[in-house]
């Protein structure tokens, strides 16, 4: 395997190990999004700061999940462009 071979897999295992991270991040933020309601509690039923809270973690979810699609897309694209 030639240098730029192997500079291209590097380039693909960084940016899936990207990707993965990016995902656990994810996968958090909506759990800490839900968290307020485990146990059955309504959503009626939570203090304005818990409903607040709720807001802002579900943003950064969306945030956290805009991001994710963008290093996916270049996943994506190093994966075209990697050696056949």
């Amino acid at each position: 395997m030639n240098y730029e071979t192997a500079e291209t897999y590097l380039d693909i295992y960084r940016q899936q190990a990207s990707v993965a991270a990016q995902s656990c991040g994810f996968i958090r933020d909506i759990y800490t999004t839900a968290a307020p309601l485990e146990g059955g509690q309504k959503l009626g039923e939570l203090k304005p700061a818990q409903v607040d809270a709720m807001i802002a973690n579900g943003q950064q979810a969306i945030a956290d999940l805009q991001y994710l699609r963008d290093l996916s897309e270049s996943l994506a694209r190093l994966y075209e462009r990697a050696p056949k």
